[in-house]
């Protein structure tokens, strides 16, 4: 559920807490009586971050293997069965040091749900409600086509009018996915038109208040900044609904090829303001990172081999390599302001 590509700072990370009755502050321990505070949380970070998990590479040629997302993560939380005293002041750090991780389809197939791959909620819930109150980012993948056909898609329960209405407000369920930044990745293959010729007229294009199927002219068609908060029908609405939010990153990637149909998005998005509760929000905070990767052309569903790394294949004795290309990715961010402010 978890991953480490995007990893909150130490000096982000969820604060120890002060000791609670029935947890001995066992001050004949130099690690409490003699090392701050501070040292032990770098201690506990360093101790409690995931990391790569060789014995569970992905395959490159499947649809979530891209930089960052090579291997399964891996956790050593045996420091957490120490004592009381550290389970009790290091207990919510790896659900705040390490983001959540939900594919929406696509993804690999121990993090899929089985009877729904675009239901985020059933992984959401294996977290209590301290853990999900700690929660500091969450990466989303999420295909195009899925994005523009919900209305609930960070909503965690009823999407009756009062409900939204609430949720508005900010009366949310504590089901409601709480974080401080959410990371939406678009893949290169999330995209409706990832098959098609650079060349084509089906290229690529996006708008995060329109309802429906988006194409590049419609995208172009669209008012720069969107209509007023209250008509945003599209997925770009629902992150009113994240409770605590205070950062939105997304990262749009495709072949390098269609780089300039890329570019047109990139520029469209710069305008973008997304919606919050009352009179904020989420305005791009000026800055567009760009990367390029290299990575297989041809892509495949997660079947259970995701422990096999096809770097080559062996045919009558000769290595094969799959045909590879170059990817690229550009990021982008926003952070709540007034309204005002971001105009």
């Amino acid at each position: 559920m978890f991953q480490k590509k995007h990893q909150t700072p130490i000096q982000t990370a969820y604060p120890i807490p002060q000791i609670s009755t029935g947890v001995s502050a066992q001050t004949d321990s130099p690690l409490f009586s003699t090392i701050p505070g501070e040292i032990r949380q770098r201690i506990y970070t360093f101790t409690l971050r995931a990391f790569d998990d060789p014995s569970k590479p992905f395959n490159l040629q499947h649809h979530h293997y891209r930089p960052g997302h090579e291997y399964g993560p891996k956790y050593d939380l045996r420091l957490l069965q120490t004592c009381k005293r550290i389970y009790h002041e290091a207990r919510l750090l790896p659900v705040s040091l390490n983001e959540v991780t939900i594919y929406l389809y696509r993804g690999p197939l121990s993090n899929l749900p089985a009877y729904s791959q675009y239901d985020w909620r059933a992984r959401y819930r294996i977290l209590n409600e301290d853990q999900r109150d700690a929660v500091h980012t969450v990466q989303i993948f999420a295909r195009q086509c899925y994005l523009e056909g919900t209305t609930d898609l960070l909503v965690p329960g009823s999407t009756q009018p009062e409900y939204m209405r609430l949720c508005q407000l900010g009366l949310v369920t504590p089901n409601s996915m709480t974080t401080k930044r959410v990371i939406l990745t678009f893949r290169r293959s999330d995209w409706w038109s990832w098959e098609s010729p650079p060349m084509s007229n089906d290229q690529l294009g996006i708008c995060p208040w329109r309802r429906g199927r988006t194409d590049w002219k419609q995208m172009e068609a669209e008012p720069l900044a969107g209509p007023p908060q209250d008509d945003w029908e599209g997925w770009g609405g629902q992150f009113r609904y994240v409770r605590g939010l205070e950062a939105l990153e997304i990262e749009f990637e495709t072949v390098a090829t269609k780089k300039k149909q890329l570019q047109r998005v990139i520029r469209r998005a710069k305008y973008w303001r997304f919606p919050l509760s009352g009179d904020r929000v989420l305005a791009w905070t000026g800055d567009v990172k760009e990367s390029t990767w290299v990575g297989a052309v041809t892509l495949k569903e997660d079947n259970g081999d995701r422990a096999i790394r096809l770097k080559s294949v062996q045919v009558d004795g000769a290595d094969i390599k799959p045909l590879m290309c170059a990817y690229v990715v550009m990021a982008m961010k926003w952070r709540v302001t007034e309204q005002k402010q971001a105009d």
